[in-house]
């Protein structure tokens, strides 16, 4: 199973505070407490909110593909999301 964090704000650079505040050692650890919860997503104090998802597996190589032709950087920082490892 695939491990996703979905990041977004009411307000400009929601992806990209949430990224800054919460390094990739945190981010199991955060999946696994808004997944045990009755919440669809966790609000962070300043105005991000993020979402605990789970798909099948998928593709490290669609990944790479989605991140490097379809995402555009500047509306990452808005939205965006985080795969989780174990």
């Amino acid at each position: 199973m695939t491990k996703v964090l979905y990041a977004y704000g009411d307000d400009d650079y929601g992806a990209l505070q949430f990224e800054q505040k919460y390094k990739t050692e945190e981010h199991l650890a955060l999946w696994e407490k808004i997944n045990k919860s009755d919440e669809d997503y966790f609000e962070f104090s300043d105005g991000c909110y993020v979402e605990a998802m789970e798909f099948g597996e998928v593709d490290p190589e669609f990944i790479s593909f989605v991140f490097d032709k379809m995402v555009d950087y500047d509306s990452s920082k808005h939205t965006n999301f985080i795969i989780v490892d174990d």
